[in-house]
């Protein structure tokens, strides 16, 4: 949860991908913000292009939370 660890949201992402041995994490969010930290952990970005922000340069993206649903349940 946000504020647990006093440390930048890449430092967080790194900490939990070892402390839970996650094999091909990736991280959901709808800010350039989030997917600039996402990228400095390392890890692909997910975009929720129908959230708050923008983001250029996620992975994937998402125009509603059915279709980012759908692409997770057919993997």
């Amino acid at each position: 949860a946000w504020g647990q660890r006093p440390a930048p949201k890449s430092e967080n992402m790194k900490y939990l991908q070892n402390k839970y041995s996650l094999k091909a994490p990736i991280y959901f969010g709808d800010t350039q913000g989030d997917c600039d930290q996402t990228h400095l952990a390392g890890l692909p970005f997910a975009f929720a292009a129908y959230g708050f922000g923008t983001c250029h340069n996620p992975e994937i993206s998402f125009a509603s939370f059915d279709e980012f649903v759908e692409f997770f349940m057919n993997l």
